[in-house]
């Protein structure tokens, strides 16, 4: 089951400087993103890799959300 993610933390994510804002989002899904790909067959460096690759691509794409 994936966490709940307020609407408001992800308006904070917008701004890369919130650090907090990000802290917190990493905080909340990076067990969930590591497990996935471990449950997918994935090492766990390699798991780990992916879910820095995924808060990249958030924070590339996020500028664009409504």
């Amino acid at each position: 089951m994936l966490p709940e993610t307020r609407h408001s933390l992800i308006g904070r994510l917008k701004s890369a400087d919130d650090l907090a804002a990000w802290e917190r989002f990493v905080s909340t899904y990076h067990n969930t993103i590591v497990g996935y790909c471990r449950n997918h067959g994935l090492q766990e460096e390699d798991a780990y890799d992916v879910a820095q690759e995924v808060y990249i691509a958030l924070l590339k794409a996020i500028e664009k959300w409504q």
